[in-house]
């Protein structure tokens, strides 16, 4: 069963601490696929989400365009890819496989180019909104992931610290 949450954010900032909230639950082996337009906010959910995570300053994180993968040593490894400047065709190549094979969890942007990483992924897909600094993530995952017995802390948090934030939604889907 599919299983989806859709937050809302109102700023850049607060786009981030969403990522952090999502950081404080990333394990070893944990895939986090990231989806959505240019400017959108994938770099700035995968901020907070790696600096939390590997325990590295904000400023750190930087989204690897040129490098494809930045790794960051914390408790695990994390690894932050960014697939913009390559080709479907051509992601098989760069080994994405690796680091969730070795201990590592692996955030990545632009992850429509991923057909399959095997394992259970938390595929994120944020959009614009008619307001310039609001965006919608929703969060997808199936119910037989370790997803779902961690994201349901990230749920209640995120749903308490901001209630006047726009409609949250929580949704199984089958």
């Amino acid at each position: 069963m599919l299983n989806s949450w859709e937050a809302v954010t109102v700023s850049e900032a607060e786009t981030i601490l969403l990522g952090q909230a999502i950081g404080k639950i990333l394990r070893p082996g944990d895939a986090v696929l990231l989806q959505g337009d240019l400017g959108s906010g994938k770099t700035r959910l995968a901020k907070g989400i790696v600096s939390i995570a590997a325990r590295v300053a904000i400023d750190e994180v930087v989204s690897p365009t040129y490098t494809l993968i930045n790794r960051f040593e914390g408790e695990f490894p994390v690894y932050h890819a960014d697939l913009y400047r390559i080709e479907s065709n051509q992601v098989d190549e760069i080994g994405l496989e690796e680091p969730l094979g070795s201990g590592g969890a692996l955030i990545v942007e632009w992850a429509e180019k991923i057909l399959d990483l095997g394992g259970e992924s938390l595929r994120v897909f944020i959009y614009y909104t008619e307001e310039e600094d609001l965006r919608k993530v929703v969060f997808e995952w199936t119910d037989k992931s370790a997803w779902a017995t961690r994201l349901p802390s990230v749920i209640d948090e995120w749903e308490r610290r901001n209630p006047s934030v726009g409609a949250t939604n929580f949704v199984m889907e089958q």
